[in-house]
């Protein structure tokens, strides 16, 4: 499976979680 598509299922997942890592990230 493409990382970009469990980047999209995390995403999905774990909504609050993935925006505090791009907070966190840029």
């Amino acid at each position: 499976m493409p990382v970009i598509e469990k980047l999209k299922i995390f995403v999905v997942q774990e909504p609050v979680v993935a925006a505090s890592c791009l907070i966190a990230g840029f």
